[in-house]
């Protein structure tokens, strides 16, 4: 049973799309269906109208949720319109996106152009990065984000803005607005059509090397924030279709540390090796690709495992005794605990390697090590 899993992993990552694109053109949540789990998705055309007691995770061409999330809103989308109210959090990277109703925690925004609407109503921050925003809504805490073009009609707490160098923003008459910091090159792009309510305006020019030091951050932060959500897209895949065997294998690492952690810094120094010789050998370079491809699929999956183990690990020690672990909550700790520490300077490399080594062991230890007909049936 684990060798045909650790095969089924090594392609799912290529055959997940396909095959849920082949089921249909469209996933719908009809009006009155409950879902009771999580929803997840890809495909072009999403619409949700019923409610969802879970998270959402969709990666989509259009996206439209009418029902109500009762978790958050995860979603790499073209478009996407939240009519329904979302009890958790939303974070979308997307080219338009569109709010219309209740958040009831934080928002983080990326996309082209960004339209909170006069029915939004935002109960936490608002993180974005746009071409164009548009804030016509509520949002109950600090507004920080950078744009080209940034509209402001709506009523928040302090906000603290870029403006890029030809970009402006403007205050609406309607707008009712707390402190107001800004970046920008001149103090000129600050359009004020005098608000019903604006705080301190403090102005600050923009600092050529630290906007692109700014930027570069962004970037970083955007391809950390897609390495996390392709970490959780498929650890729930895991979990939602092979959830026993990748408990057993997570339990093999937490179990037996030392002995997966033998196996997999071996296979890791190994295995290139092979392919090196594989390639050498000229009429071997198509096994070669092959192996090489399977190897660094393994290598992602092992940071999915790897994932689930830590944050049974931080459940476990901050949960009360005999509470039930339950995986997408292991997943979301674990993978955004990993993610931190890989991205530390100096070390994050090392534990990187020993987190995809320790999940690599597990999954390459029943192909390599010898058959034991008393550990068979623990193995299967």
């Amino acid at each position: 049973m684990t060798k045909k899993f650790f095969a089924l992993l090594l392609l799912l990552p290529l055959l997940w799309p396909a095959i849920s694109l082949a089921q249909t053109t469209e996933q719908i949540i009809t009006l009155n269906e409950v879902r009771e789990d999580n929803f997840l998705a890809v495909a072009p055309t999403v619409k949700i109208s019923g409610q969802v007691k879970g998270d959402v995770l969709v990666i989509a061409n259009d996206l439209e949720i009418n029902g109500q999330v009762d978790g958050d809103v995860l979603a790499i989308v073209g478009q996407i319109k939240i009519n329904g109210a979302v009890l958790g959090n939303v974070r979308v990277i997307g080219r338009e996106i569109w709010l219309n109703n209740k958040i009831n925690k934080n928002v983080t925004l990326a996309g082209s152009d960004i339209i909170i609407g006069p029915q939004a109503e935002i109960s936490g921050t608002l993180a974005f990065w746009a071409k164009q925003l548009n804030l016509a809504g509520q949002v109950a805490k600090r507004i920080d984000g950078q744009g080209q073009t940034i509209n402001l009609a709506g009523q928040t707490s302090d906000l603290y803005l870029t403006s890029e160098e030809t970009g402006k923003i403007t205050l609406s008459a309607k707008a009712q607005l707390g402190n107001l910091t800004y970046w920008a090159k001149s103090d000129k792009q600050l359009i004020s059509e005098k608000p019903a309510k604006l705080g301190v305006v403090t102005y600050q020019v923009i600092n050529p090397e630290k906007n692109f030091s700014r930027q570069l951050a962004v970037l970083y932060l955007f391809y950390r924030l897609i390495a996390a959500f392709g970490l959780m897209i498929v650890g729930l895949v895991l979990i939602n279709l092979f959830k026993k065997p990748t408990k057993n294998l997570v339990d093999q690492m937490l179990d037996s540390p030392v002995i997966s952690l033998r196996w997999g810094l071996a296979s890791l120094i190994v295995i290139p090796l092979i392919i090196i010789f594989l390639l050498l050998t000229i009429i071997g370079v198509p096994l070669a690709i092959i192996l090489a491809g399977l190897y660094l699929m393994g290598l992602y999956l092992g940071k999915v495992l790897a994932a689930l183990a830590l944050g049974e690990i931080i459940i476990s020690y901050l949960a009360k005794p005999l509470t039930i672990i339950k995986p997408l909550p292991t997943l979301i700790v674990g993978g955004v605990v990993l993610i931190f520490l890989i991205s530390l300077p100096i070390i994050g490399w090392l534990i990187s390697l020993l987190a995809i080594s320790l999940a690599w062991g597990a999954l390459i230890k029943p192909w390599l090590s010898p058959k034991n007909p008393d550990n068979q049936d623990a193995q299967n």
